[in-house]
């Protein structure tokens, strides 16, 4: 009865490939399904995550994984592939927008000190978040107008010692509710906006403790 008979072609299964895709707002990791043929990028799975094809770029290599699997009662090749990548640079010279920025300070002048206490209150500047109000150009010019706001009132007031509270908030981040969003608006990387954060806040201090005898710094 079993006779003339041939056995079936080995059908390959599946590594257990960890499909999928993960991205700190910099770089990150992907792995496609089985695909049938050969992308011409990757594109399409990198908008199905949520992802702008237009600012990511591919770390070769790109790794494959080849397996066979039934389908309509053949046996078709599927691969795989995993891939690196990581965002691409804006373009956006932080270092120029601080020149241009600070061009407009006023510079630190000398006089007595009155027996009070000034406090500012340092909070909200998301950095790296673009909406209404415009990107990190704007920013950066906003906090370049407060900061010779600042100065001004500390001149005028003249006081003996400064309280400078971060109350936090000074960074956008990827990681909310709407986190796949920001990878759209966000223009600046999540170590971009740390380092511009943390920049700013240094600048002002400095200029406050250039015309003030006592600062103290307060931060969540």
């Amino acid at each position: 009865m079993l006779e003339n008979l041939t056995p079936a072609e080995k059908i390959t299964q599946q590594a257990h490939a960890r499909v999928g895709i993960e991205f700190d707002g910099q770089e990150g990791w992907a792995q496609t399904p089985g695909l049938e043929s050969e992308p011409e990028n990757f594109d399409e799975f990198l908008k199905d995550a949520g992802l702008d094809p237009n600012g990511i770029e591919v770390i070769p290599p790109v790794r494959t994984s080849r397996w066979q699997q039934q389908k309509d009662g053949e046996l078709v090749w599927l691969t795989s592939y995993r891939f690196n990548f990581r965002r691409h640079a804006k373009g956006i010279d932080l270092p120029l927008l601080a020149k241009e920025a600070e061009a407009k300070l006023r510079k630190p002048s000398k006089g007595k000190r009155n027996d009070s206490a000034l406090i500012v209150l340092w909070s909200d500047l998301q950095v790296g978040k673009v909406d209404i109000n415009g990107g990190v150009t704007e920013l950066y010019q906003r906090v370049a107008d407060t900061h010779t706001k600042l100065v001004q009132v500390i001149e005028e007031t003249k006081p003996s010692r400064v309280v400078f509270a971060d109350l936090g908030d000074t960074v956008e981040n990827f990681d909310n509710k709407a986190s796949m969003q920001q990878l759209y608006s966000n223009d600046l990387s999540i170590m971009d906006q740390v380092d511009l954060a943390t920049t700013l806040a240094w600048k002002t201090l400095s200029a406050i403790a250039e015309r003030v005898p006592t600062v103290t710094y307060a931060s969540v």
